[in-house]
């Protein structure tokens, strides 16, 4: 098993305070609204929201030059936002 060490500081180099500028307000978003328990999980409005939320997302890392880590989780976020759509979609 992997030692991890959590008390270790990581100082944010340019491209890290980039995406923290970028994505923190949108991050901030979806934790509110998974967290919120006034609004229902499958309800039409909150998967709007977030699927807003990824397109956002999306959005903001055409602006960046993304890293091969950050280009692989952004395909995924891509994959994801699709399948949300395709679901809202079949939903109605």
């Amino acid at each position: 098993m992997k030692k991890v060490t959590i008390n270790s500081s990581h100082k944010a180099g340019r491209r890290t305070q980039i995406m923290a500028d970028n994505f923190s307000d949108l991050a901030g978003v979806v934790n509110n609204k998974l967290i919120d328990k006034s609004v229902p999980p499958v309800s039409k409005e909150s998967l709007n929201e977030l699927l807003a939320c990824l397109e956002l997302a999306l959005k903001k890392s055409d602006d960046i030059r993304l890293s091969p880590k950050l280009q692989k989780i952004m395909k995924k976020v891509l994959k994801v936002s699709d399948e949300l759509h395709e679901y809202i979609l079949d939903k109605n």
